[in-house]
């Protein structure tokens, strides 16, 4: 389920969620396309993108530097807000929260990015 897209370059990045089984698999989604019409799945690194039911991507944007995409992580009972950037698509990177303010008591989650400004 696509939840969001950006153009990047000639192409299309989307981000939602992949269901392909019955464990619900690996999550988030990401695709990219060239046209629009042809789609293909991006790699899934567990390491930065999570597992079942660990991380939501919700949104995404793309700027001169590349893409940003925003969503959620749920560890234990906790839900944060989480952030991720790539410069193709295919790529991500966790992004830093070291002041903790993705976080805190109770539930928090980004869902919604937009390119603006200087960032």
């Amino acid at each position: 389920m696509m939840f969001g897209a950006a153009a990047l370059g000639p192409g299309v990045v989307a981000v939602g969620d992949r269901f392909p089984s019955i464990d619900y698999g690996d999550r988030p989604g990401v695709w990219t396309s060239a046209d629009g019409a042809a789609w293909a799945v991006s790699p899934h690194d567990k390491a930065i993108l999570g597992g079942a039911f660990t991380v939501f991507m919700e949104a995404v944007a793309s700027g001169p530097g590349g893409l940003v995409a925003v969503g959620s992580t749920y560890e234990g009972e906790d839900n944060d807000g989480v952030v991720f950037t790539s410069a193709d698509g295919l790529t991500w990177q966790r992004a830093a929260d070291p002041g903790g303010v993705f976080g805190g008591a109770g539930w928090q989650g980004l869902h919604a990015v937009t390119a603006g400004g200087p960032g």
